[in-house]
């Protein structure tokens, strides 16, 4: 309450030093004296406008300064909602094609722009390993581990990177062509 009334007699005032202001400045010119006397009246109205603004100048000033904030926020500071979903599509073509240094940038774009974008590290991650690139797999995790903020999304980071560490350093031999696959399903003994 007593904000308001403080607010409500500054903006009183500032109406009131602002009308003197028009007044004298009409005054003034009514009066057709080019001397000193001219001058004055000039000069007083001056500053009741000038003590006009300064009675309501926080206002005008918060007021005058939200576009201009708004536009170097959206500017510097893109919100969420104003970016947009992340896109796969050229990953997946890069890897598709097998340029994977290609997609392994991407990926790095779309984690610049969604920090938060779990299959993103988890792809990047995955690939990187594919490639050979334990050191960029490595640099991804760090990062998605300061990024990530939820626990379950951290854990499925740190899951995927062992076990892509663990197929690393223990690659499966690929099988030989004239070696058949073990079946899961045991065969009829001696039955045709």
């Amino acid at each position: 309450m007593k904000h308001t009334v403080f607010l409500l007699a500054r903006w009183v005032a500032a109406l009131g030093f602002m009308i003197s202001a028009y007044v004298v400045g009409q005054r003034t010119t009514a009066v057709e004296d080019a001397g000193y006397g001219a001058v004055m009246p000039l000069l007083y109205g001056m500053g009741l406008l000038i003590a006009g603004v300064l009675c309501i100048g926080t206002e005008l000033m918060h007021w005058g300064s939200i576009p201009i904030r708004m536009l170097f926020e959206n500017l510097l500071y893109p919100s969420d909602s104003q970016r947009p979903p992340p896109d796969y599509t050229l990953t997946r073509l890069y890897c598709e094609q097998e340029r994977y240094g290609e997609a392994l940038e991407q990926y790095q774009q779309i984690l610049r722009y969604h920090p938060q974008e779990l299959l993103a590290y988890v792809e990047a991650i995955t690939l990187a390993f594919e490639v050979g690139e334990e050191a960029t797999a490595n640099k991804i995790y760090r990062k998605a581990l300061m990024r990530l903020r939820a626990p379950q999304a951290r854990e499925q980071v740190r899951r995927t990177f062992a076990e892509c560490k663990e197929r690393a350093e223990n690659p499966e031999p690929p099988a030989e062509e004239g070696e058949e696959e073990p079946s899961e399903t045991p065969g009829r003994g001696g039955e045709e």
